[in-house]
């Protein structure tokens, strides 16, 4: 029982690390937060890149709880199926896609103010 905690323990802090990255991110922009005093339609935009992230992270944990219940991928990010690597590409490919299509809306939302 002893090694088995240990092994998720160590499992559950390895998922929960990877919100260091948005601890980061927040610091960053709480220090910069003078050059977006600049242009203050700029907080318009968080409400969006929010939820789109959101909606992202559900597709992600759909989709893996879904194929993880079914017996398609394995509880393992390396040496996975097939399956698996394509969830991944596809949750990275949505994440580059909404970030183009929020920063063109930005940019012409700066043209009107």
């Amino acid at each position: 029982m002893g090694s088995n905690f240990v092994k998720n323990y160590g499992q559950s802090l390895l998922s929960l690390s990877f919100n260091l990255f948005g601890i980061l991110a927040g610091t960053l922009l709480a220090l910069n937060l003078d050059v977006l005093s600049l242009a203050k339609w700029s907080f318009m935009l968080f409400p969006g890149l929010l939820s789109v992230r959101g909606s992202i992270g559900k597709v992600l944990s759909a989709r893996l709880s879904t194929a993880l219940q079914l017996g398609t991928i394995r509880v393992s990010f390396l040496k996975n199926t097939r399956r698996f690597y394509i969830i991944i590409c596809t949750v990275v490919l949505l994440t580059l896609e909404s970030s183009l299509v929020l920063g063109v809306f930005s940019s012409f939302l700066q043209l009107f103010f």
